[in-house]
């Protein structure tokens, strides 16, 4: 999906393949948020938002993503705090700025 550039929102129903493993939404540059139940996708290893120029926050529930290797922020200057949840990521992701810790 990468490069969608008048997306802003997934659908909600994405959180429904379990057994997805990558979500490259590099460039999407209007995409504002993600679904608050992506968590859901348990087999997901990488995730990459890349240039989402757009996006805001992040769900709280990409804590619960135990499998993600690969979490790809960089470039997303409208993002505002990260939620605490998703501190374990903070050595591995790229793009990450301690600072907007909530």
């Amino acid at each position: 999906m990468n490069k969608c550039k008048n997306i802003t929102t997934l659908p909600d129903n994405i959180c429904n393949l379990s057994s997805l493993c990558m979500l490259d939404l590099r460039s999407c540059k209007k995409l504002i948020s993600l679904p608050r139940e992506i968590g859901n996708l348990s087999d997901l290893k990488c995730l990459d938002l890349r240039a989402c120029k757009k996006l805001e926050t992040l769900p709280s529930s990409l804590g619960q993503l135990t499998k993600l290797e690969f979490l790809d922020i960089s470039g997303c200057v409208d993002l505002g705090n990260i939620p605490k949840s998703l501190e374990k990521f903070e050595n591995t992701a790229e793009g990450w700025d301690k600072d907007k810790m909530e």
